[in-house]
């Protein structure tokens, strides 16, 4: 939970919710093999499911990794 903290500059991206970030990179991460995506609301999952074609900016990816 600590180390989270230091990912929080992720909500402050305008024009991004961190939960899409997060979900850009895993997917987009060549090391990661797959990603579990689990919620109760069917928003949620849309909104997952639509920003799967935009590409992390490799600025926010650059920074994710040095974190």
């Amino acid at each position: 939970l600590w180390r989270g903290r230091k990912f929080r500059f992720m909500e402050q991206i305008e024009g991004w919710r961190g939960s899409e970030l997060a979900l850009l990179f895993t997917v987009q991460n060549a090391l990661i093999d797959g990603a579990l995506i689990g919620t109760v609301n069917p928003s949620h999952l849309s909104a997952n499911i639509q920003c799967l074609p935009r590409d992390l900016p490799k600025e926010l990816r650059e920074r994710m990794l040095a974190e």
